[in-house]
């Protein structure tokens, strides 16, 4: 079979589908498409081979218009189809029209069987057009059952009769798909969204969508992550005077050019001598007492910071 990606296979938006996101499609979806495809090769024992029959029965199909002498102008086949569809499978959508549509549909089919294309296979538009009729009636056939089918306003989709979003329909997925030559619509239940996925949305806007039952998981999940967590912290109220404690002692303020009292010297000081030049091992700026014990005065320091050769 072929490996589908984008927007030819039916794309994650449902009945919403936002401009400007067939890029973003194509790169994740056919990432993955190209992924899985990758792995079935590989698991495969043989090479696949197309039925002879399956072939001759193909191209017998594809060269059919050309060989007929009589039959209906493909473009005026195309333009009774853009009509139907746009006239009774529009915007606004109400049930007697989609009915009478799939009527005309019924009709269209059986006259795109006998179409005829002129000309040769060498760059016929015509023929090409030809072709594509097929798949153009069954897309517009899915796209009639379906809007039939949902009863409810959603998205893109607008029905008339039935004007308000329904959720219980939110939670089903029209399926339609070819059985034989005739299309087969089925509803297929929707897999319930994983957790983290929808707690990134506002409750506010989940409401227009899911049901009162997937609202209230909701806020369960919610009310789980927002709870706050039980940890042990240490006591911020202890006393000044708590053994435990020790209140901070103020930092002395020093103010370039003021008299700075000395520091007291003990007989074993072994730190080594100021490097003003801030090269040394470690630069103190410390300001050093005079030989009499008296306060001196400096009124050019450099800030307190030191300084490594690292």
């Amino acid at each position: 079979g072929l490996f589908a990606a984008g927007e030819v296979s039916g794309g994650m938006h449902g009945s919403n589908r936002l401009g400007g996101n067939s890029l973003s499609d194509l790169l994740v979806f056919g990432k993955r498409a190209g992924g899985h495809a990758a792995s079935y090769t590989d698991q495969l024992t043989s090479r696949p081979k197309v039925p002879v029959g399956a072939v001759e029965t193909a191209v017998e199909a594809a060269l059919a218009p050309l060989q007929r002498d009589t039959g209906e102008n493909p473009y005026t086949l195309q333009q009774d189809l853009q009509a139907v569809m746009g006239d009774l499978v529009g915007i606004i959508r109400r049930e007697g029209e989609l009915v009478d549509a799939l009527h005309r549909l019924t009709e269209l089919r059986e006259r795109v069987a006998k179409v005829s294309a002129a000309g040769g296979r060498r760059y016929n538009p015509g023929w090409h057009l030809a072709l594509d009729l097929r798949n153009m009636l069954v897309v517009s056939e899915c796209t009639a059952k379906a809007a039939l089918e949902r009863q409810e306003s959603r998205g893109g989709h607008t029905r008339e009769d039935f004007p308000t979003m329904d959720p219980s329909w939110r939670r089903v997925n029209l399926v339609c798909a070819l059985d034989g030559d005739t299309v087969r619509l089925e509803h297929k239940p929707l897999p319930k969204m994983r957790a983290e996925l929808i707690g990134l949305f506002d409750r506010t806007e989940l409401a227009k969508y899911l049901t009162d039952e997937e609202l209230a998981d909701f806020d369960a999940l919610t009310e789980e992550t927002t709870r706050p967590q039980s940890t042990s912290t240490p006591a911020t109220n202890a006393s000044p005077n708590d053994n435990n404690t020790r209140p901070t002692p103020p930092s002395p303020r020093r103010n370039v050019g003021t008299t700075t009292p000395p520091e007291p010297t003990t007989p074993n000081d072994s730190r080594k001598p100021t490097d003003n030049t801030g090269c040394g091992e470690h630069s103190t700026n410390r300001v050093n007492p005079s030989p009499n014990n008296t306060p001196t005065t400096s009124s050019n320091r450099t800030t307190d910071r030191k300084f490594s050769n690292q």
